[in-house]
């Protein structure tokens, strides 16, 4: 039988109907609690009322454990935190003494997992598929985890992957790290200045994650909801990257069509260029970015700006450049590797698309996935799901759709 913490019911809600599981009555306050919580994210509090509905219609396939006197005194005997999660603790032990078969705690709070261990609980997390994968943990410290932390900062307490931060939910600022692989690193708060945007900083401490990783990485993935800034905060990059000379150009790869079996773009009637700024997304793109279309152009002529199709990659080297690939959900893993090797040393890859379960379902491997798959904890790799839309609050609501 499988005990769920309250992480867990929203990471996972989505695959829990007619399951038949375990969980404490804690969890259904802290659900409430989040679904009225202003100072929650929209996301959270969306994630707390489908795993609400969830447990509503599947009610008679679950059991809850309600915090008698024989749990709480399994919680103050065994020294557990005085917090909700020393509370779901004490409730899986008690379930798991008074009950005649297996129990698996499935929690997705690593502090909540060491202290099973120490009580002897099989357990494991709820993010069995990379999807579920966000280049970033997020915790909130009691004062002895944070004095552990700071104290033992070679310690990989949290067991992060090479180059996956860590964010202090309850810390205002200093608040965002980063695992080296040999010690928890301070991410530093960093602005960048553009001609096209002027001063852009971080919105928030994912996209804090998104900036440090971009500038350290010689490969960053960004994917996340419209409005995330995944187009907009590679390009602000590019610009001041080109100011200082450290790259020539800023080359955008978008999918016209997948590599294997691709069509070229035909008979082009007029300017080449002019057939790829109009006949695809591409040219959609920059020009809302950079302001107009004619900018755009101004920077192709300049030399500054490039844009290929993947059906044009193969055989390409590309040199000293900020490689933007975009829309990269639709990608396969095919052309996604096509176009890694295509780049020289000397360029700074920026890989960015939507929501990996939004890719297109005609695309039999997602790139995105799969570059997951192989690059996640490499010491030259960043990943991040940025979190928030930014663009408007209409758009926060499509999301649902």
């Amino acid at each position: 039988m499988e005990f769920y913490d309250t992480c867990a019911l929203l990471n996972s809600y989505d695959s829990l109907q007619g399951k038949k599981f375990v969980i404490s009555e804690i969890s259904l306050r802290e659900l409430e609690e989040i679904k009225s919580n202003r100072l929650k994210d929209e996301e959270t509090k969306f994630k707390a009322r489908q795993a609400s509905k969830v447990l509503l219609e599947n009610s008679k396939n679950i059991e809850i454990v309600r915090f008698t006197e024989g749990v709480s005194k399994l919680w103050k005997v065994n020294e557990l935190a005085d917090n909700n999660d020393g509370k779901i603790i004490a409730s899986v032990l008690w379930y798991s003494i008074h009950i005649n078969q297996d129990i698996v705690f499935v929690c997705d709070d690593v502090c909540c997992r060491l202290n099973a261990v120490k009580l002897g609980i099989e357990n494991r997390g709820s993010c069995n598929h990379i999807e579920d994968y966000r280049g970033y943990f997020e915790v909130t410290m009691t004062e002895d985890d944070m004095a552990s932390f700071f104290q033992n900062p070679s310690k990989n307490i949290y067991e992060l992957n090479v180059n996956e931060y860590l964010i202090i939910d309850n810390l205002e600022k200093d608040n965002v790290y980063k695992w080296d692989g040999k010690i928890y690193e301070k991410v530093d708060f960093q602005s960048w200045k553009s001609e096209t945007w002027g001063c852009v900083k971080p919105r928030d401490a994912v996209q804090q994650c998104a900036f440090d990783s971009i500038v350290n990485n010689k490969i960053t993935l960004l994917f996340g909801r419209a409005g995330s800034g995944k187009t907009l905060i590679p390009m602000v990059f590019a610009e001041t990257a080109l100011k200082k000379g450290i790259y020539d150009k800023e080359t955008f790869i978008y999918s016209y069509d997948v590599l294997k079996g691709s069509k070229d773009l035909g008979y082009e009637k007029g300017d080449h260029t002019t057939k790829l700024l109009n006949y695809g997304a591409i040219g959609n793109i920059l020009s809302t970015k950079f302001g107009d279309m004619v900018e755009v152009e101004r920077k192709i002529d300049d030399g500054v700006l490039q844009i290929f199709p993947t059906a044009y990659i193969r055989g390409m080297s590309i040199c000293k450049s900020v490689v933007i690939i975009t829309e990269a959900q639709n990608l396969d893993s095919y052309t996604l590797k096509t176009i890694i090797q295509r780049c020289e040393d000397d360029c700074k890859i920026i890989i960015e698309g939507d929501m990996i379960e939004q890719a297109d379902t005609n695309v039999t491997m997602r790139g995105m996935r799969r570059f997951i798959e192989v690059f996640k904890g490499q010491d030259f790799v960043g990943i991040v799901k940025l979190r928030e839309n930014y663009r408007s609050a209409y758009g926060e609501l499509a999301d649902r759709m």
